[in-house]
């Protein structure tokens, strides 16, 4: 889906999923516990973020449960979902707002080491 973060940031929201039942041609291999099946995207382009937003991807001062990489220009932000389709409004509006909080600067720690 393709939109705005809450400060106004055009991103990109996307679902992926690496189960079976997504596949219109797929066939489950092996059940697994205990590991994300699934995860919420945010993509955005970094031209006309704050300062240092890229370092601070690279040195892992992010949320706590957000990922997040940047490469030639896009910040790709992501969390794990623990079940297939186990995804609920408020859950992704959660996350999006923690993704703008990174893009903003808020509520991102210092590394750990």
């Amino acid at each position: 889906m393709r939109g705005q973060l809450p400060t106004g940031l055009p991103c990109t929201l996307a679902f992926c999923d690496d189960t079976a039942e997504m596949f219109s041609r797929g066939q489950r291999i092996a059940y697994t516990s205990e590991r994300p099946l699934a995860s919420d995207v945010v993509v955005a382009e970094l031209h006309g973020t704050r300062p240092g937003l890229e370092d601070d991807v690279e040195a892992g001062r992010l949320p706590e449960g957000l990922e997040a990489q940047v490469h030639e220009g896009m910040l790709v932000v992501w969390r794990s979902v623990m079940g297939n389709l186990d995804r609920r409004g408020s859950d992704v509006d959660a996350f999006v707002a923690k993704a703008d909080g990174l893009v903003q600067g808020a509520a991102a720690p210092e590394a750990a080491g």
